[in-house]
This record gives C-alpha cells, structure tokens and sequence, in this order.
C-alpha cells in the first residue's frame, strides 16, 4: 500500500453502519523495550539503531494485523505527506521533523 492509497481510503471504521456509526476509536502504541542484544534505542549507536529497525520491521509487517496497513520508512514521505500523518494524528510533530530516518529509528 502506498501512502496515497493509505491517506485517500476511508478507515475500516468510517464504512460502518448502525446505531454506534459516529462513534470512533483510535490509539497508538509505543514500543519502548529493548531487544536482546541490542542497546536501547536512547543509548544506541546509529548502526545499532538501523539494525533494529531491520529486525523488527519484516516481523511487523508481517502480522496479520498489518494487512492492509501502511509502513514506509520517514525519509522517504514528503513534507507534506509527513504533515498530513501529523494532522490526522497518526505521527507526532517530532516524529515528522526528524530526519533522516536512519539517524533516529
């Protein structure tokens, strides 16, 4: 899926019908642990860092809860598209101003 796809399709929960349409929910999780035989992310050198990233991406990705859904890495999105992904409250501000990527995954 493609940032375009994911921003232009309506949510799962916009297509509903019933007495509880209007009513939506949204959350964000953040992983904030460490991965055996890496440092934490805080403390980890950059090389380490992308290691991570490499690791875990493939294996999120992969779950069946992520059909459908949209990963791509923030160095490769627009100014815009990153503040699109602010405004719908999907990414924080900071999140969208650090660039690149590799420096802070």
């Amino acid at each position: 899926m493609t940032i375009h796809e994911f921003l232009s399709s309506p949510a799962e929960s916009s297509k509903r019908t019933g007495p509880h349409d209007r009513i939506v929910m949204s959350s964000r999780v953040r992983l904030a642990r460490n991965l055996k035989g890496l440092a934490f992310p805080g403390w980890a050198k950059k090389a380490e860092r992308v290691r991570s990233l490499e690791t875990i991406r493939p294996e999120v990705e992969g779950l069946r809860q992520m059909n459908g859904g949209f990963s791509e890495s923030m160095d490769n999105l627009s100014a815009m598209e990153k503040q699109i992904l602010v405004e719908r409250h999907l990414i924080s501000r900071e999140h969208a101003a650090r660039t690149p990527a590799a420096d802070w995954c």
